[in-house]
């Protein structure tokens, strides 16, 4: 990415200036340092050198809960979004199939998601509290007892 971000401005420098050429020159007490090119070649170095050294997205989970989809169907979307699984215990049946609201979430990671489920059934405190642990690709929700 850097170098076809260098290489992109260069080539329009090249072609916005033309020939138009660069010099430099440095003295030292002991040597003298002389430089020159045209500005295509001072665009791609500047681009080049000044471009950050560090650059990543952020993980993030953006995702649209539809209405109706039960807790279970809600949570494993949110899961498999990270290819994974998840391990319900303690839970009863009518808490796995109690319908949530639609809503859109959007979280830092995958435990921050599965705990907004918990908050959005259509009847509120149909689900109880649950910790939330990652062992490798596996979620467990465990409900707290």
């Amino acid at each position: 990415m850097k170098f076809l971000t260098a290489l992109c401005a260069g080539v329009a420098g090249g072609f916005l200036s033309g020939a138009s050429v660069f010099e430099g020159t440095w003295t030292t007490p002991t040597s003298k340092i002389a430089l020159s090119g045209t500005a295509g070649f001072a665009l791609f170095f500047v681009v080049w050198f000044f471009y950050p050294r560090v650059f990543s997205v952020p993980d993030a989970i953006a995702m649209s809960i539809p209405a109706g989809w039960s807790f279970r169907v809600a949570a494993d979307a949110v899961v498999n979004s990270a290819s994974a699984v998840a391990d319900y215990q303690g839970f009863t049946q009518a808490e796995l199939d109690s319908p949530v609201k639609g809503k859109r979430i959007e979280t830092k990671t995958v435990s921050e998601a599965l705990r907004i489920l918990r908050l959005l059934p259509e009847t509120p405190g149909t689900i109880r509290d649950y910790d939330i642990t990652q062992n490798g690709s596996v979620y467990v929700l465990k409900v707290k007892g």
